[in-house]
């Protein structure tokens, strides 16, 4: 799941400031990733502007060049098996792997104890995952760009993603999620304070953000 994902990468870039990018071993059978809408532009992006954050009215957030970040790399997943435990995510334990890239640029500010501190972090994923169980498999993507703002008054982070969030659509299953989104996360428990989907032309909302975990343990649950 895309959040997950980027929430999980957001960890490792505070704990490290710079992760280390590690090889990678493609998978070459897997081809190429599905056929997509087009990805929205930095034209349609900045069309948000001034971004709202409900729970900071007064907070101003802007869209910085890339080239401009203070720290930036890419970090690597070849697929390897990662097995999330039954209860975590569902009833049953489940097998994750992704392969793709994930280029990423962050931006530093000296915080109170003197150390650097994230402010701002952009990720641009390309991403495919395989999640299996009980026999049974999908696969989904990830694309796109996501972009973090960190508000450390309130511990909270405020994330614009867009593109593909999640994108299963085979014979057996479909759940679809693609567009802009708003996320407000708290920065202390993780948990999500806030969402709104941005609904155009270009967008696909089968459910919400709160039904993709439901959706994987429906689709690997035996029949």
């Amino acid at each position: 799941m895309k959040l997950r994902i980027l929430l999980t990468g957001l960890a490792v870039l505070v704990a490290t400031v710079l992760p280390t990018a590690a090889s990678a071993h493609p998978d070459h059978g897997r081809g190429k990733f599905r056929s997509l809408p087009p990805d929205l532009t930095t034209k349609y992006l900045q069309g948000h502007k001034p971004h709202k954050d409900p729970l900071h009215p007064d907070a101003r957030y802007r869209h910085l060049p890339l080239s401009t970040a203070d720290e930036r790399g890419v970090e690597r997943f070849d697929g390897t098996p990662e097995t999330i435990p039954a209860g975590e995510l569902c009833d049953f334990p489940v097998v994750e792997r992704t392969w793709g890239t994930r280029p990423f640029y962050s931006w530093l500010e000296e915080g109170p104890d003197g150390e650097p501190r994230l402010t701002h972090v952009v990720e641009n994923p390309k991403l495919v995952s395989k999640y299996s169980a009980n026999g049974r498999s999908f696969w989904t993507i990830d694309e796109g760009w996501d972009y973090v703002w960190f508000n450390y008054d309130d511990s909270t982070i405020f994330i614009e993603g867009t593109a593909t969030h999640f994108w299963v659509h085979d014979k057996e299953r479909k759940f679809r999620m693609y567009g802009t989104w708003h996320l407000v996360i708290d920065d202390t428990t993780g948990e999500l304070a806030y969402v709104k989907l941005f609904r155009d032309k270009t967008s696909v909302w089968d459910g919400s953000i709160e039904e993709i975990d439901p959706k994987i343990c429906e689709f690997l649950t035996p029949r």
